[in-house]
């Protein structure tokens, strides 16, 4: 039988999820962007804390980008909050992780992060576009098991989809724009170097009629 109640919950919760994709299209502003996307996806999944890591794919370094918790307080020293154990994992087999509790699990809880920061519910979701992963949403809370039902990551990969196309959208315009500028820099470049040179044209060409006058007037 169809339950009404979670009919609803389910409807209410990709109303919420249309209107979060639209305010990510929306925004142009790289650091606000992810802002923004790391905010959504803690009061979307009711996270304690939350991560959003993007990757350098030449030098597989990682780059925490935004960390905070569910009061949106900046988390310091945000690799050593996380488990990289859990991100590589992730990252080598190109599919999202969800831990009910890190803390039982048979491949993580020997981690000496996991052991370390009493990780509970986790989850590390893959950021990714047009089949180019850049990075990883990670998601966590040492206090509560259990908390990243499958209907909550099913909505949570649309989100990350659609985050993923945001953040690749505004590296793009921020692309363009920084050739625009180089672009206007060089034009500018130019000009001055054209100016100089009718400047040395003009003064050689002054010069050349004085000499003539000078030879005329012998």
């Amino acid at each position: 039988p169809i339950d009404p109640l979670r009919v609803q919950k389910e409807r209410d919760a990709l109303l919420k999820l249309h209107q979060i994709n639209r305010a990510l299209s929306q925004e142009q502003n790289m650091d606000k962007l992810l802002n923004m996307i790391m905010d959504q996806a803690i009061a979307f999944t009711r996270a304690e804390r939350g991560f959003l890591i993007l990757r350098h794919t030449a030098s597989a370094t990682y780059d925490v980008r935004v960390a905070r918790n569910i009061g949106k307080e900046v988390i310091d020293h945000p690799m050593f909050k996380v488990s990289r154990g859990i991100i590589d994992r992730a990252w080598s087999d190109g599919q999202p992780i969800v831990l009910d509790n890190a803390k039982d699990d048979a491949e993580f809880r020997s981690r000496g992060s996991v052991i370390s920061l009493q990780l509970a519910s986790v989850a590390c979701l893959l950021l990714k576009w047009n089949g180019r992963m850049m990075g990883v949403l990670y998601l966590d809370n040492r206090f509560r098991k259990g908390l990243f039902e499958a209907g909550d990551m099913l909505l949570l990969e649309l989100f990350g989809d659609e985050a993923a196309a945001a953040i690749s959208h505004s590296r793009l315009l921020g692309d363009l724009e920084q050739k625009t500028q180089e672009l206007e820099l060089m034009n500018s470049r130019l000009q001055l170097a054209n100016q100089e040179l009718q400047e040395k044209v003009d003064h050689i060409t002054s010069r050349i009629k004085l000499l003539e006058n000078e030879v005329r007037m012998r």
